[in-house]
């Protein structure tokens, strides 16, 4: 089969070249990346943290024992692992991709663009808005090219016994329940999540039960600081709340869908080096 190569404007190849559309968002099959640490992790800022018993990043409180956070390893090398284990196998998956891509086709670097452009978008991860940055504290945020520091929308996460949770920071959570309140006490109340904890502020809560709707107050306590063995984590000088977003496997398939879309794109290198 002779040279072919793309003309302008919409995919048209010379001669009868077919481009397999449906194959492209097909899963190339390769082994799964494991990447969420086993015991109870946050990521924050690019980065995993751990607890620990020693001296470390802010604090925790789980089940009424102290903890703070130690940094563990970072997602970019446990990526890099998993590439460098699983290189032949990722290699053949992506060749054998592309054959059914192109089917025995010698094409010039022009197809390359378009496949890509392709890739791009029949293989797509969806994603919320990105999360703002919440944190009164001095931690940078890790910038290594990690494919989790792609997934836009959920940039603060709580993961434990196989679930995800969103973090709100206090002040995010309990502006939620502003219409409940008087709009005063609400400003007040804003005020103090930006510096107080979230015992104060449910105790600040209590004492104002004339101000705030009693059963908008019953729900934040239940949420934010019932009793000592309320989860309590502090991270970059703020307070996070846990909100249920989801089993950990749904969260781990847009991670195994970026990985395969990173793969096939590398795939299209390899053939159009």
């Amino acid at each position: 089969m002779g040279k072919r190569v793309v003309e302008g404007g919409p995919i048209r190849f010379r001669d009868d070249l077919p481009i397999a559309e449906a194959e492209i968002p097909k899963p190339l099959g390769v082994p799964a990346i494991a990447l969420l640490p086993d015991a109870l992790t946050v990521w924050y800022k690019g980065r995993f943290f751990e607890l620990d018993r020693g001296k470390g990043e802010g604090r925790a409180r789980v089940w009424d024992r102290a903890y703070s956070w130690r940094e563990a390893e970072p997602a970019s090398k446990r990526e890099e692992r998993y590439f460098s284990d699983h290189r032949r196998a990722i290699e053949k998956a992506g060749d054998e991709w592309m054959q059914r891509v192109i089917p025995g086709a010698t094409l010039g670097p022009s197809v390359a663009h378009v496949l890509k452009d392709k890739v791009q978008e029949l293989c797509a991860v969806p994603m919320r808005p990105p999360q703002r940055d919440v944190g009164r504290g001095k931690m940078a945020r890790r910038e290594d090219g990690s494919l989790l520091a792609e997934l836009h929308g959920y940039e603060r996460l709580l993961h434990v016994d196989g679930k995800v949770y969103d973090l709100l920071s206090l002040g995010e959570y309990v502006a939620r329940f502003e219409k409940a309140m008087d709009p005063k006490f609400a400003k007040e109340l804003q005020a103090e999540c930006e510096r107080a904890s979230p015992a104060d502020v449910v105790e600040l809560m209590g004492g104002s039960l004339d101000r705030v709707d009693k059963k908008t107050y019953g729900v934040i306590k239940g949420k934010v600081h019932y009793d000592r063995r309320t989860l309590e984590i502090h991270l970059d000088g703020t307070y996070f709340i846990p909100e249920y977003l989801g089993a950990a496997a749904e969260y781990l398939a847009k991670v195994a869908a970026l990985v395969d879309k990173r793969l096939k794109l590398e795939a299209i290198d390899r053939l159009f080096a």
